[in-house]
């Protein structure tokens, strides 16, 4: 009998030591998927966040491109009016455009600045662009 009695003990200790392996077991899985479930969210996040950064990249390029153009045909519509000037008067006439360039410049730059300032405002995508064609790409 009182073999009985240590051999139920035994199994009752032994089921014990099963059951906190279990729960640890499950301690961990649970944590391991929390952890999935954050860097999930945070992948997400940072596909979102590339996926607005490359449309500025992309904007900011087109806008490079235009604003090169403008300027090469306001050079050259600038020399064809230059072209009989001389002295004083030509001097005249490209110090301005210089001050005029240099002052575009500057608001371009200040308008970028506040663009990216105001998190709500969202940043200026280029005409024609889906956002949702980028995100999927990824």
């Amino acid at each position: 009998m009182l073999y009985t009695h240590v051999l139920s003990l035994f199994d009752c200790l032994s089921q014990e030591k099963e059951l906190e392996a279990s729960k640890k077991e499950k301690v961990k899985e649970v944590k391991l998927e929390a952890e999935v479930k954050m860097l999930k969210k945070e992948n997400e996040a940072l596909r979102r966040h590339i996926a607005v950064l490359q449309a500025e990249v992309y904007g900011a390029r087109l806008a490079a491109k235009y604003l090169d153009k403008e300027l090469a045909g306001r050079v050259q519509q600038i020399q064809l009016l230059g072209r009989d000037m001389k002295g004083p008067a030509h001097d005249k006439l490209w110090n301005q455009l210089e001050a005029e360039i240099h002052l575009h410049r500057h608001k371009t730059v200040i308008r970028a600045c506040r663009g990216r300032n105001d998190p709500k405002k969202p940043l200026p995508s280029p005409v024609g662009h889906v956002r949702a064609h980028l995100v999927n790409a990824l």
